[in-house]
């Protein structure tokens, strides 16, 4: 582990997480020959956070990415993590889209003080306002995911498509 900055402070602890999402965007691909660049490898390849929990409706791909992280498994509903609320540092959502501002709402009843949130975060301005309103109140720091140009395997990738690794690119989607 090393010394990290974490809410504007030098610390050396790990970052407790919760995974809200094991798709591939939040679990990512368990085939070894597929670059994963979801959030479960990229916390994993940190030594500085660990998945304590992880909340998905889809109990099968959850117990595979639990596994992985040697976590528990709390199904779809996160109103079940109060016992280890205290423990959380940080709660990452990467369900699918329409399920953001729902788990956004039930985190500001938790005493989880940092949520990174896939986008979009909500899908209109009134939610977004009242959401925006809700953190702030709160000293809730929310971040809502979209570059991933600061993401290594991502630039890896980039790397190699340039160097023509893999030959001509015909399409990307």
């Amino acid at each position: 582990m090393q010394s990290i900055k974490w809410n504007n402070k030098k610390i050396n602890k790990i970052i407790n997480v919760l995974l809200i999402g094991c798709g591939k965007i939040g679990g990512g691909s368990l085939d070894k020959d597929i670059l994963d660049i979801s959030h479960s490898a990229s916390l994993l390849a940190n030594p500085n956070y660990r998945i304590l929990a992880i909340v998905d409706h889809d109990l099968a791909k959850a117990e595979k990415v639990a596994n992985i992280h040697n976590c528990r498994i709390f199904g779809r509903n996160i109103n079940i993590i109060d016992n280890l609320e205290d423990n959380i540092d940080l709660a990452v959502i990467a369900s699918p889209t329409n399920t953001h501002e729902l788990f956004i709402k039930n985190i500001l009843k938790k005493k989880i003080k940092n949520i990174f949130c896939e986008k979009p975060m909500c899908s209109n301005l009134f939610a977004f306002k009242n959401i925006i309103k809700d953190t702030r109140e709160k000293n809730i720091n929310l971040i809502i995911n979209y570059p991933r140009r600061w993401d290594i395997k991502l630039l890896e990738t980039i790397l190699k498509i340039n160097k023509g690794r893999w030959g001509s690119i015909l399409s990307i989607h």
